[in-house]
């Protein structure tokens, strides 16, 4: 079970017990993908939370409010995050699909519960003084982040941000579904994208070759999906009172310290000083490589000779044998220099926390 955190009898809980598990389904994600949200109870506890933030007498009263929000909204960042990483790792697998379809159309509501208690927070139910005092608390930085969230979101928008998950929901369905014809056998896109640092240069021209040829097969599909998300993600914006999506991207990223102005200039650092430096690099390379110019398929490719490569034994599983020498790595570093990489590494393994293994159907 899992509750708001504080003290107010007046919180809900929000997570259920968990849905009954086959013997299989072990793994963490899985396990916290298939623990209900309660997303009205949730609302409910925000709007009481928001009611006691305009009510507090001072910052410890109001610092208190903010914790308890915290902490509901770490417990649907929980849901969200497992249920979408859950839908990446088979975008095939019906349970998943049907919880993500959920989770797209409770964008809006979500992102409410957010909105609810931050317009309360830049309200005139909390004083310049008490927001000063929270700033102290908190950091400016903070402060600045949430007001940015605030900006980029309204419920008026919430149809159109229902339809931009599920637009985005699409597309990795659709990549998850890549499949091609490659040396006799049919593999994944990422599969295939292996064989891109094959010392032989025909193999790697065929495997691009193939791979983009499926991109080429889908084409249709993936341009309806670019046009419908420009048009939705522009009809975000103006539901928002902004000139672009761009200032919506921006606000959604909480960039309170830098703007598109110092973007530019980046980009135009970029054009005089990285581009020269990046072309001279991939010249030298091409003359390593002994050709007159480099192709998209020689680009992984350094040198002569075999591209280096992990020695998987012959009857071993590639992600396995090399989760268990990331974890030899890890142990080794931790011995030498006296860090937590290998128990971090272990308890992620432990608790079902890696899925390196490419698979049809994984996002």
């Amino acid at each position: 079970m899992r509750s708001s955190g504080g003290s107010d009898a007046s919180t809900l809980l929000v997570f259920a017990e968990f849905a009954p598990m086959t013997e299989a389904s072990s793994d963490t994600v899985l396990a916290a993908s298939r623990v209900p949200f309660d997303i009205e109870a949730c609302t409910a506890s925000v709007i009481a939370l928001a009611a006691k933030l305009g009510q507090a007498a001072d910052v410890e009263a109001a610092a208190a409010s903010i914790l308890e929000w915290d902490d509901l909204m770490a417990a649907q960042q929980n849901w969200s995050s497992a249920v979408s990483i859950r839908f990446r790792q088979d975008t095939r697998e019906p349970e998943a699909k049907a919880a993500k379809a959920e989770l797209d159309s409770a964008a809006a509501a979500l992102e409410g519960n957010r909105r609810t208690f931050l317009q309360t927070l830049f309200s005139d139910d909390v004083s310049n003084d008490l927001r000063a005092g929270l700033s102290q608390r908190f950091g400016k930085t903070c402060m600045a982040r949430w007001e940015m969230e605030l900006r980029a979101f309204h419920p008026s928008i919430g149809e159109l941000l229902a339809e931009e998950q599920r637009l985005k929901s699409q597309h990795t369905t659709l990549i998850g579904s890549g499949r091609v014809e490659f040396q006799g056998k049919e593999m994944t896109l990422a599969a295939v994208s292996a064989f891109l640092t094959s010392s032989d240069r025909s193999v790697r021209e065929a495997a691009a070759k193939v791979r983009w040829a499926w991109f080429a097969s889908v084409r249709d599909e993936l341009d309806a999906l670019f046009d419908q998300l420009i048009r939705v993600r522009t009809a975000i914006a103006a539901g928002l009172g902004q000139k672009s999506f761009t200032d919506v991207a921006y606000d959604r990223m909480r960039r309170s310290d830098y703007g598109p102005a110092d973007v530019a200039a980046v980009r135009q650092a970029v054009r005089e000083h990285i581009v020269p430096l990046a072309a001279g690099i991939r010249s030298a390379q091409a003359e390593r490589l002994g050709l007159s110019s480099l192709r998209i398929h020689d680009e992984q490719i350094f040198g002569t000779g075999e591209s280096p490569r992990p020695a998987t034994p012959p009857g071993e599983e590639d992600a396995p044998w090399l989760e268990a020498r990331a974890q030899d790595l890890f142990d080794d570093v931790d011995t030498r220099h006296g860090t937590q990489l290998g128990q971090l590494f272990g308890d992620m393994a432990a608790r079902g926390l890696l899925d390196l293994a490419g698979r049809e159907g994984k996002g």
